[in-house]
């Protein structure tokens, strides 16, 4: 995907505050075609390592919570 189309997503998901992320799962279209989603959306995916952690996983899904923002506590 090109890089335009991925920092408008990053944009969207910073602006909308996003709390759960549908990170990783099972499901049949995503590997239609052979390419993983680290391949396919870097800066997404670098946005969503930087800014979300694992969560929990329910079945074959896995789930990422967005960070809480540093207090300085």
């Amino acid at each position: 995907m090109p890089n335009f189309y991925q920092e408008e997503i990053v944009k969207d998901l910073a602006a909308s505050n996003v709390k759960f992320i549908l990170y990783q799962n099972n499901y049949w279209s995503n590997r239609i075609d052979k390419f993983n989603i680290k391949n396919r959306l870097p800066l997404v995916m670098n946005y969503i390592k930087n800014n979300y952690s694992f969560h929990k996983k329910i079945n074959q899904n896995i789930l990422w919570t967005k960070n809480s923002p540093y207090t300085g506590l």
